[in-house]
């Protein structure tokens, strides 16, 4: 890769609210143009994510802006 690339390597550490424990390690690949990020690849556990969210769903107050709670 050239000089406008970088590879970043994360790793979460975090507990959602039923209990399920949701450590995650990303990779994301980035490409900068004045010293901003124009791009992004993004790699994760996906099947992770889906768990997570199928666990412990969003009620739809807190998914439409201006809802009430």
């Amino acid at each position: 890769m050239s000089g406008d690339w970088a590879v970043v390597e994360l790793h979460s550490l975090a507990t959602a609210k039923n209990g399920l424990r949701f450590d995650n390690r990303y990779g994301w690949v980035c490409r900068f143009s004045d010293e901003k990020i124009v791009a992004v690849r993004a790699y994760l556990d996906s099947a992770l994510v889906t768990r997570l969210f199928e666990e412990n769903p969003i009620p739809e107050a807190e998914k439409t802006p201006g809802a009430a709670a």
